[in-house]
């Protein structure tokens, strides 16, 4: 199952977003003065500070949502397993049948969903969280990547600067780790 810190307490991004669409949505401040103009400035750049948390907070969402399939095909393998006993390639078929009908996407694009879900969990299983990903620059698609641009994207990891990124990180990071699950992964696509 996902571990919820590594997403940064979804809880705490929903109050967030609450306190931000308020903050967002409140009357605007009307000048009169140069007190009341000084002020509505202020209004006006929390406003925008708070567009960018729920900016922030919508990116989490997308790859916690991505990541949460992993729960989903772990629950299904189970099913595949007890209706398909000894038989992967029916297993995964079976899988396969299941996500691309009910999402109505083809063969490769439920294979692209798995992979970048496998990815995300792989990645954050070593202490990278969500939050330190988007300040990256990453995006869901790039975990989508073929499998020789996504070695040049861990050959090109810089961890000393994603440690960087969360500073109040409680984990270290264990580099070591990471590289060996990105290795050693079973992607189990086929």
């Amino acid at each position: 199952m996902i571990d919820k810190n590594t997403v940064d307490g979804p809880e705490t991004q929903n109050d967030n977003i609450t306190h931000s669409l308020n903050v967002i949505s409140a009357e605007p401040i009307k000048i009169t003065d140069e007190k009341s103009a000084i002020e509505r400035v202020r209004q006006w750049a929390l406003q925008k500070d708070q567009i960018e948390k729920i900016g922030t907070a919508f990116n989490v969402f997308k790859f916690y949502h991505r990541m949460s399939l992993m729960d989903i095909y772990d629950e299904i393998k189970i099913i595949a397993k007890l209706n398909f006993p000894n038989q992967k390639d029916k297993q995964r078929v079976f899988e396969r049948e299941i996500i691309c009908n009910q999402e109505g996407i083809s063969i490769r694009s439920e294979r692209r969903f798995k992979v970048s879900a496998m990815r995300l969990r792989i990645i954050t299983d070593t202490g990278i969280s969500f939050i330190q990903i988007i300040k990256a620059g990453m995006h869901i698609s790039d975990f989508e990547a073929s499998i020789k641009l996504y070695e040049k994207f861990t050959e090109a990891l810089d961890i000393a600067s994603i440690e960087n990124l969360n500073e109040e990180a409680s984990q270290q990071l264990n580099t070591k780790i990471l590289f060996q699950k990105l290795s050693e992964y079973d992607m189990d696509l086929d």
